[in-house]
């Protein structure tokens, strides 16, 4: 069987077609870095919105357009991979390298709280 693309999918790669994409569209350095931050914390929003809509069909208050918890589900996927893009657009600006970014963060944390967890 033959592993998905999605299996060998890294920050990297992502990362390399993301900027492709957005400098076929606009160009990177189009956008401020304050540019791009207000994208991602919009689409961050979405999912915030989308969660609390989960929230008030699982506490049984009615809606006016009431999804399932799996429409909702999918819903949440894309904005999550629309928060992902845009915050690596914003690690790009900045001439950050979001594995990185995410390996420095979480290895601090396993550090300060006594985990053996480390990202290479």
């Amino acid at each position: 069987m033959q592993p998905k693309l999605r299996d060998h999918a890294t920050f990297s790669y992502v990362a390399q077609a993301n900027r492709d994409r957005t400098e076929q569209w606009m160009g990177l350095n189009t956008w401020s870095a304050s540019d791009w931050a207000l994208a991602t914390v919009g689409e961050l929003g979405e999912v915030c919105n989308i969660i609390k809509k989960m929230k008030r069909l699982a506490d049984g208050h009615p809606s006016r357009r009431e999804l399932t918890m799996d429409e909702y589900r999918a819903l949440i996927e894309k904005e999550i991979g629309d928060t992902y893009v845009y915050l690596d657009l914003l690690a790009q600006r900045l001439e950050l390298n979001m594995y990185d970014c995410v390996a420095k963060a979480f290895n601090e944390v396993s550090e300060r709280e006594g985990y053996s967890h480390r990202l290479l």
